[in-house]
């Protein structure tokens, strides 16, 4: 029952999570996009892709991108919680890749909706049955689960790292015995 306590967020950070993660998820559409014709066009250059993105007008760039601004609501709500949650009963590695399992499940089928959404608006019909977003598995969920994975590990096993830094975001800080001198400047202004 501790751990479930424990895991619970406090309301501004709930509030923050409903509203910034779809938020930010829709508003990064036409750059997700981009990247999207991108890896299907590796000589196109910035321009030209953005300008594909946009070649329907300015609401064209963000085609598809409704379908992760919804998954977007229980990703930015529910993955730090279900960290905590997670490795409360099986440890710091457990915690990472049942989190990792969660995210994928959560955004895999919005994304490939999305891309294959994009991909159709720059060359209708490529893509003759496009992934239902709702659907949590399908070619690629391995690779997103093991990017996941490396994504996760990256941010709580470095929280977790000796001098990794306060409890705020993470960041350096300067060590004498246990007392922490504040942070440590990585590049000044």
């Amino acid at each position: 029952m501790e751990a479930i306590r424990n895991a619970i967020p406090e309301t501004p950070v709930i509030v923050a999570g409903a509203v910034g993660g779809p938020s930010v998820m829709f508003a990064v559409t036409p750059f997700r996009n981009g990247l999207t014709l991108g890896a299907t066009n590796t000589r196109a250059g910035a321009m030209e892709l953005y300008g594909s993105v946009f070649a329907r007008g300015l609401a064209g760039g963000w085609t598809g991108g409704i379908y992760p601004a919804i998954a977007g609501c229980p990703q930015f709500l529910c993955l730090g919680p279900a960290y905590h949650f997670y490795a409360a009963f099986v440890g710091t590695a457990g915690g990472v890749v049942l989190t990792s399992l969660t995210e994928s499940g959560i955004v895999f089928g919005a994304e490939t909706c999305n891309a294959q959404m994009a991909k159709n608006a720059k060359a209708p019909g490529s893509i003759k049955n496009v992934h239902n977003s709702m659907k949590p598995w399908g070619t690629g969920f391995s690779i997103h689960f093991a990017r996941n994975v490396i994504a996760t590990a990256a941010l709580r096993l470095h929280r977790h790292h000796p001098g990794a830094g306060g409890p705020a975001l993470g960041g350096a800080t300067r060590q004498s015995g246990a007392v922490s001198e504040g942070p440590v400047p990585v590049a000044r202004d």
